[in-house]
C-alpha cells in the first residue's frame, strides 16, 4: 500500500489545484487514506471518500490467509501484502499506522448484500 500511495502522491504533486479530494476504490481506499495521512505535508487534501473499501478488514481475506485449498494457496503465492492489509488484524494495523488527520473530511460508501444472497463459501463468511 505505501507504494501504491507514493506513487498516488507523485502524481498528485503534478496537479495544478491547491486543494484536492482524493477518490479511492477498494484497495485504492486505502492508498487514499495513506497519501492523506503520511503524504501531504502540503496538506493540499481536503477530502478523502473510499467505494467499497474494507477499513475493518474483511472475512474474505482472513479466509484466504488461513485456509489451505488450493486456490488460497495459489492467492498466498502470488499475493504481495495486500491480503495482510485486508485482513482484520491487518485493518487494526492500518488504522494506528494512518490515523485521520483532523483537517480532512472523510467519506465511505459501501454496499450491502443479505447472507442468503450469496453462495457457496461466500455465505459461511457472511456469519
Amino acid at each position: 500500500m505505501a507504494s501504491r500511495a507514493l506513487h498516488l502522491a507523485r502524481c498528485r504533486a503534478k496537479l495544478p489545484q491547491r486543494r484536492l479530494m482524493l477518490v479511492g476504490h477498494s484497495m485504492g481506499g486505502l492508498d487514499a487514506r495513506y497519501a492523506a495521512s503520511r503524504l501531504d505535508r502540503g496538506r493540499r487534501i481536503s477530502h478523502v471518500v473510499t467505494l467499497g473499501t474494507s477499513h475493518r478488514g474483511t472475512p474474505l481475506a482472513d479466509w484466504a490467509l488461513r485456509d489451505r485449498l488450493w486456490l488460497t494457496r495459489l492467492l498466498r503465492f502470488i499475493d504481495r501484502g495486500a491480503l495482510g492489509d485486508l485482513t482484520s488484524e491487518g485493518a487494526r494495523r492500518l488504522d494506528e499506522l494512518i490515523p485521520d488527520r483532523p483537517d480532512v473530511r472523510y467519506a465511505s460508501l459501501a454496499g450491502a448484500c443479505p447472507p442468503e444472497q450469496l453462495t457457496g463459501a461466500f455465505r459461511r463468511l457472511a456469519d
